[in-house]
This record gives C-alpha cells, sequence and structure tokens, in this order.
C-alpha cells in the first residue's frame, strides 16, 4: 500500500484486498497498514472499522463493493478530496479559457470572441485515480489523451 498520501483512502483499502488475496504470509502487516491509514480518518464508520478489526476480508469486500456502486459514502478524507480536486479543475479550465479569450491577434485588439477551450488536461497536484474517480461518478468526462471536461 505505497500510494501517495493524497490518494484516495477507499482506492488504497481496496489495493490491500488485493494484496491479501496475493500475499496471505504478509496478511497482518496488511491489516496493521489498512487500520492505520483509516485510525486517521476523522469519521469513522464502524462497519469498516469492525472489519478492519476482525480481519474479516468478504465483510470488507462488501464495504468496498457498496463505496464503487455510490451505495455508502465515501469516507468523508476522500469526499474533501474529491472536492478540492473539482474546485482546482474548475479554476484551472476558467484560467485556460480567460487565457484563450485574452490572446492578442494581428491588430493591437484582443480576438474578443468566446474560448472554445472545452477539456483540460487535469491539475497535476492530484494523482489520476482521482481524476478518474470523478469520471466514474460522472463529474467530469474522460476524452483522449488525459484530457477531462466538465459535464453539464
Amino acid at each position: 500500500m505505497n500510494e501517495p498520501r493524497n490518494a484516495l483512502l477507499y482506492r488504497r483499502l481496496d489495493a490491500l484486498c488485493e494484496q491479501l488475496a496475493g500475499q496471505p504470509a504478509a496478511s497482518d502487516l496488511l491489516w496493521r497498514e489498512a487500520a492505520r491509514d483509516y485510525a486517521t480518518t476523522e469519521a469513522p464508520d464502524e462497519q469498516v472499522a469492525a472489519a478492519l478489526a476482525a480481519r474479516d476480508v468478504a465483510a470488507f469486500q462488501k464495504i468496498l463493493a457498496e463505496w464503487t456502486a455510490d451505495r455508502r459514502p465515501l469516507p468523508i478524507e476522500d469526499r474533501t478530496l474529491l472536492k478540492r480536486a473539482m474546485k482546482a479543475f474548475r479554476k484551472r479550465l476558467k484560467m485556460t479559457r480567460l487565457d484563450d479569450e485574452s490572446r492578442l491577434g494581428v491588430g493591437a485588439t484582443t480576438k474578443g470572441h468566446q474560448s472554445g477551450v472545452v477539456g483540460i488536461t487535469p491539475p497535476h497536484e492530484f494523482p489520476s485515480e482521482v481524476w478518474e474517480e470523478l469520471a466514474r461518478q460522472g463529474r467530469l468526462k474522460a476524452d483522449r489523451h488525459g484530457v477531462y471536461e466538465l459535464v453539464d
């Protein structure tokens, strides 16, 4: 679980389940790592904490499936991270559009037309899994070559 600290918590926990299936010998270390990661959450979910304490892989996989299917709210840290990422995306898109609209043309005046920019490469301050999650939720639309656009 050597994921970056600004990665989504539920994705790090999902990686734990995959590793547990592949490395049963290292399960003690993986469970401790998952418990340590989840202990930092501001509003812990009792069911998640119980599954971690009992080291119940089946219960944990069920919770992960509910997170992925949007039947259970994501941990507050993930929701906060996604909100910050959307804010950064909107700001970057706004600045890109303003830059496009204000370019100087041949003459001494600006182009004076609406920007045609609809998508951008998202800010690199957030890992790609954040943008993938926002696209999965339907808040962004993934396009070719890592370009995303807002969904109206």
